[in-house]
Formats: structure tokens, C-alpha cells, sequence
């Protein structure tokens, strides 16, 4: 993941918090004096905690890893290309053929011709003392895009995910999500290259609706729908893993220019979720709705949101990426973690 220019000091995501208290983007933002309780840490792993009896990791009615693996033996989760010699490549996710007993998810890559495999080595290096991992199959995602701070202007009639060869809607989706609270529509579907073989999709607003096919830059109503999501995802009980929710803004990570976010399942908590969180009074947002706490220890500016109401909570982080792109040029990532120890944290990196 690809850090925004924030990144280099994490004290300047104070300096964005106190800009909120002087914009007309935040309501009433005020500190707290002394020690206050974060409501939405209990309400959130209680409510992260009560799906845990359940076998099946859900997404908003899509029983995610039940229709992941059906989609897989399918052989759904597959797409063909044409490799610089002219063959035919077909890429993706398959049962293992050589344990189909245990019923295995494995990637593979194989010339159609002769099934010689050509599958890319995957990359995994320590930058620091963080893993960096890349499974080999996303070396052959179509198209490749070099330089990640400039993507081109949003064409739909280009656009790989709305209008190209490989356009979604050519795509058996995993489902339809109806956001609770909102009733916005969004479409979940696989990953053409999943970077996690458990489980990685793309969540995109309906393309039944000409007004979504956009480029990516989160509105406000996305922002919102984002954190429900989060805040609602279930875990699974017996793999104790959940699923995170991640947007990438362009030049922090985006490598398509078409509004998208992914989903995929977390089988351990993230660095962020063991960095420390400062110990200082909290910033108040949203009338006192949200908190917002500086994350410590982390090689980005990090900024920590609890909340009890998601919807409050995704309009407290929007104030705060209205500020940093539109009035300073900032680019960032918005993610939840299932996994972060007290039910789902949002971070805005």
C-alpha cells in the first residue's frame, strides 16, 4: 500500500485535525478534557463478536466465503489474456488438482496451448520491519499501469471495469448489497486477480446507475456506505477471520480510475492494529459523535475513528478528506480492520 504525502511526519495528521477546527467542513469540533470512554470500541467488537457463532463470513447478506469457494470450483475466478509470444494465457484461482481431498484454493497460470505453467513468482520483502506481499498472479493483471500518481481521466468507454474487454458487467457478480441505512445499491464482484485466495472482491456502486460509471474519488454518500460496510461484515467463527474493507485514493495506491473499493478476507490483524494509539484526550467530531485519535509508531500519518453511529463516523472521516485533498492535495487510504482486537477500527492513512 502506497502511502500518502502525509506520510513522512505522522504529527502533521494533528495538524489536519486542528485545520478541521477552523473549517466550515467540521461541526463543532472541540477536545475532551480528561478521560473519556470510546463507546463505539465496545459497541463494535460486541456486535463483531456476536457474529462469531456464526460458521459463514458475511457481507450484508452475501454469505462471502461460501460464495467465494462455489465460484472458485466453478471456475469463475478465471480470465484469459494473450502473452507477448501471441499464446493464450488463461490466469486465476482453481482447486488444487493435486489435493483435491482437502479441496485447496491455489492460483496458477497456464498456457492454453500446452498447460505449461507460467505462473510469476510472488514478491515478499521486508521494507523495514513491515512483510510486503504481492501474489504472483497480480503481475498479470491487464492493464498495467506504471506510474500510480497519475492515472489517466475516467473514459467509460475504455474504463476496464465499465467499459472494456474485461468489464464487470461480463462478470457472474457474488452479489448485490443493499446498504443498510442508506438503501444505496452496490455490486460486489471478484477480483480478476485476487491478491488473498480466501477471498478478494471489488465493491462498486451499482452500474445499473450511468452516474456511477466515475472515476475514482470517494463522495461523501461512498464514504458513509464504506464504513457501514465495515461496521456490519461478520466474521467466521471457526477461521477467527473477517473481512477488511480498503479504498485507495489515486497516488496512494489506485491503479484503476474508476470508483472502487475491495473486500477481502483478513486472517490477521494488520501493523497498524498493534501500533499504539495516542493516550491524549481525543479529538471530537460530529458533535461529540465521533473521536478521532492519532495513531503512534507508524511510518504514515495515521488517524484513528470510533464512533457508535457508522453513518456519523463516515461523515466525520469525509470532513477530514475534504480538508486534506481538496485545500492541501493529499492523497490517503481509508480502511477497516476486522481483526484489530476491540470489532472493527477505521483508519484513514
Amino acid at each position: 500500500m502506497r502511502h500518502s504525502r502525509i506520510s513522512q511526519a505522522p504529527g502533521l495528521a494533528i495538524w489536519v485535525l486542528w485545520l478541521l477546527s477552523f473549517s466550515h467542513f467540521c461541526l463543532n469540533l472541540t477536545r475532551s478534557h480528561g478521560p473519556r470512554t470510546a463507546k463505539y470500541q465496545l459497541a463494535v467488537a460486541a456486535e463483531g463478536f456476536r457474529s462469531r457463532g456464526q460458521r459463514s463470513m458475511g457481507l450484508c447478506g452475501i454469505e462471502f466465503n461460501k460464495r467465494w469457494r462455489d465460484m472458485v470450483e466453478r471456475g469463475l475466478v478465471q480470465t484469459k489474456i494473450v502473452g507477448e509470444d501471441g499464446e493464450a494465457i488463461t490466469y486465476g484461482l482453481r482447486i488444487d488438482p493435486e489435493d483435491t481431498r482437502h479441496a485447496k484454493i491455489v492460483q496458477f497460470a497456464e498456457k492454453d496451448q500446452n498447460k505449461e505453467s507460467i505462473l510469476p513468482e510472488g514478491l515478499s520483502k521486508y521494507a523495514g520491519q513491515y512483510l510486503v506481499q504481492i501474489a504472483g498472479i497480480r503481475r498479470l493483471r491487464p492493464p498495467a499501469v506504471r506510474n500510480l500518481s497519475s492515472l489517466p481521466p475516467h473514459d467509460p468507454n475504455t474504463c476496464s471495469l465499465c467499459g472494456g474487454p474485461y468489464r464487470l458487467q461480463l462478470r457472474e457478480p457474488l452479489g448485490t448489497i443493499i446498504v443498510p441505512g442508506t438503501d444505496r445499491e452496490w455490486d460486489c464482484h471478484y477480483n480478476i486477480a485476487p491478491q488473498q485466495v480466501y477471498g478478494h472482491a471489488l465493491l462498486v456502486p451499482t452500474l445499473q446507475n450511468e452516474a456511477n460509471r466515475r472515476a475514482q474519488h470517494l463522495t461523501r454518500e461512498d464514504c458513509i456506505d464504506l464504513i457501514i460496510l465495515g461496521y456490519g461484515a461478520k466474521c467466521d467463527s471457526e477461521t477467527r477471520s473477517g473481512l477488511c474493507i480498503n479504498y485507495n485514493h489515486p497516488g496512494a495506491g489506485a491503479s484503476q480510475n474508476h470508483i472502487h473499493a475491495h473486500a477481502w478476507v483478513q486472517n490477521n490483524p494488520y501493523p497498524i492494529d498493534k501500533a499504539k494509539i495516542t493516550d491524549k484526550a481525543p479529538f471530537m467530531l460530529r458533535e461529540g459523535h465521533v473521536q478521532a485519535r492519532v495513531v503512534q509508531d507508524y511510518p504514515a500519518a495515521a488517524v484513528f475513528f470510533t464512533g457508535e453511529d457508522p453513518s456519523q463516523v463516515g461523515n466525520a472521516v469525509y470532513d477530514v478528506i475534504k480538508v486534506a485533498t481538496g485545500e492541501y492535495g493529499f492523497t490517503y487510504n481509508l480502511l477497516t480492520s476486522a481483526l484489530a482486537g476491540r470489532g472493527y477500527k477505521v483508519y484513514w492513512i
